[in-house]
């Protein structure tokens, strides 16, 4: 099992205690109780550790990754950057409440002049962030320039060391809030250099040429790659990478799949849906054409437990399902009883419909039942993947580990159900990724 739920609550721990450090750092040297003046600085420290926090959890740091799940440390980069907006609103605030309870709107620049204008800046710099996140769609932010929008994230680091230094009366006093500053630069700049040097040599080599583009349905696309140097990505199945292609026809853009592949061979492959603007063009993808792969990444995988399973997925969620079943398959018939549950809208949205067929009539540890919620067929469900589809369908398997991938609203309904059904939460796995 690749998942280790220890590690990931160890690194929640360190967490509280790298915020819970900075703040004590900042006001121990007050009386006691602190001062709202005080707070205001801690809010400040509290800023600058989450800031260097969200560069460490954006590295893609792979000893930070391994057991924890990039997906997870995504959602963790979510709710940090909303305890940064938090604490750099509450700096300023507690700083000057008592002259703008006064109605003295201007206490800041009275007090400090010009030296206030790299805090003004980091907080507009936030206040960019933070629109391209809630209003990507409606702003029409491609990929691409919604992640350049994000690479701001590295000035306001400066703009915000930078700041606290030339204000940060405390730290230039050379107490331990200096050596704080000292190991959040240090941080930082580590962070930064991973992500950027370290990581970019470590997959320099990586690169792969296009042997077929087949068309699985109307608009999924199976990618097979194979390695230039001949070493193929170690992978699990389940896992995932960053592919760029370099083909004349498509944006050199990085963007993260799923490897539909089971491990082991001499080629990968990513079956990708058309659902946006660049994987639109995955059709004007080539064989000969170059592909570059990073990785692989994520805990979403059945290695090494003991079953059985049911899988459920919906639409393109069954790519790392299928990896899953493509190396049970490949390994024998003394395999975990599996179910797999596969939702989709009609018959042709199926992707994979005469593979899994074929895995399920050659193999006596598979069972696969489609359900469509726009077509009634023959031999298949009609409706949802719901409560009354799980108690008719998983009876005959004692305490299984369910895997689930597909639309959150269809994973989180899930979770909700299984709940209902006394399934404990430590058998379901679900993977929630995006970027």
């Amino acid at each position: 099992m690749l998942r280790d739920d220890h590690k990931a609550a160890t690194l929640k721990l360190l967490y509280v205690c790298l915020m819970g450090a900075g703040l004590v750092i900042t006001v121990q040297p007050q009386p006691a109780p602190p001062s709202i003046y005080s707070l205001g600085q801690a809010a400040g420290t509290l800023a600058l550790t989450a800031i260097a926090v969200q560069l460490v959890l954006a590295s893609r740091w792979r000893i930070l990754e391994r057991g924890v799940g990039l997906d997870r440390i995504m959602r963790w980069h979510s709710a940090n950057a909303k305890f940064i907006a938090l604490f750099v609103l509450l700096h300023p605030l507690l700083l000057f409440l008592r002259q703008l309870l006064k109605g003295d709107i201007m206490a800041p620049y009275t007090m400090y002049g010009t030296d206030i204008l790299g805090g003004v800046i980091g907080a507009v710099i936030i206040g960019i962030i933070w629109i391209s996140v809630l209003k990507r769609k409606q702003l029409g932010l491609l990929y691409e320039r919604w992640r350049l929008v994000h690479l701001l994230t590295y000035l306001l680091v400066a703009i915000g060391l930078s700041h606290s230094l030339l204000l940060g009366s405390d730290i230039k006093s050379g107490r331990p809030l200096y050596t704080w500053w000292l190991l959040l630069a240090a941080v930082s700049v580590a962070a930064v250099v991973y992500r950027y040097v370290v990581r970019r040599i470590t997959f320099a080599g990586s690169e792969y040429e296009v042997v077929a583009n087949k068309l699985e349905t109307h608009d999924v696309h199976t990618i097979t790659l194979r390695p230039t140097d001949g070493t193929v990505l170690g992978h699990e199945s389940g896992q995932f990478a960053f592919l760029t292609f370099t083909s004349e026809d498509l944006p050199v853009e990085e963007h993260p799949f799923t490897i539909a592949s089971a491990p082991g061979g001499d080629t990968i492959s990513f079956s990708i849906k058309e659902s946006g603007d660049f994987t639109a063009l995955l059709g004007k993808v080539e064989r000969r054409d170059m592909a570059h792969v990073e990785g692989p990444y994520g805990v979403f995988s059945n290695r090494s437990m003991p079953g059985p399973f049911v899988l459920i997925a919906g639409g393109i969620g069954i790519t790392p399902l299928m990896s899953m079943l493509r190396a049970m398959h490949k390994e024998g018939d003394t395999q975990p009883q599996t179910l797999l549950l596969y939702a989709n809208r009609t018959q042709g949205d199926i992707a994979f419909l005469g593979e899994l067929a074929a895995i399920e009539r050659g193999s006596d540890w598979l069972r696969v039942v489609h359900v469509l919620s726009k077509e009634t067929v023959e031999g298949m469900r009609h409706g949802f993947v719901d409560g009354l589809v799980l108690s008719d369908e998983i009876e005959e398997l004692t305490a299984p580990t369910y895997f689930i991938c597909g639309p959150p609203p269809m994973m989180d309904a899930l979770r909700t159900t299984l709940a209902e059904l006394g399934v404990p939460d430590d058998q379901v796995v679900t993977e929630r990724f995006a970027l």
